[in-house]
């Protein structure tokens, strides 16, 4: 049914919500990446990084800082 709703299979529409919180949680907050990984269902902050720069090209890291330079 969520296939057929979003054109998507089932896990690859929830690793898109959990980078999307992911990358919200980084934007907002300090907290470090062994939290926003707890927070965010992903198994550890080195999983979270592999998965961030393999969907994104850049680590979630240089992300926040680049979010920062200009809010």
């Amino acid at each position: 049914m969520l296939r057929r709703r979003t054109g998507r299979p089932l896990l690859e529409w929830i690793t898109e919500r959990r980078m999307t919180e992911v990358r919200r949680i980084l934007r907002e907050t300090d907290l470090s990446l062994d939290v926003v990984a707890a927070r965010t269902g992903l198994r550890d902050a080195s999983y979270l990084v592999r998965r961030f720069r393999n969907r994104y090209g850049i680590t979630p890291q240089q992300w926040r800082r680049t979010q920062r330079t200009w809010t």
